[in-house]
């Protein structure tokens, strides 16, 4: 997490979307410890990074069913582009 979103977390600012520049989250998840981590329905809870961090903090991890014409993973490519 860069500075300004720790400074973010750090003020109170809970209910956000992170980016993280390494290969996995974990790192993240375990300085902020989030209530609820989702991922898409294509992933069981069990192999869900940092999922056992969320739920020994009495957290809890879900999936979501995808929407046909939504994808994250297209913004971010539409937003690397532009």
């Amino acid at each position: 997490m860069n500075k300004a979103g720790l400074r973010f977390w750090r003020n109170g600012f809970r209910r956000c979307r992170c980016a993280f520049d390494e290969e996995t989250p974990i790192n993240l998840i375990s300085i902020i410890s989030p209530d609820v981590l989702v991922k898409g329905g294509d992933y069981e809870v069990k192999d869900i990074v940092g999922h056992e961090i969320v739920l020994n903090n009495k957290g809890k991890v879900c999936t979501i069913d995808f929407i046909d014409g939504y994808s994250s993973s297209a913004l971010i490519e539409k937003v690397k582009a532009s």
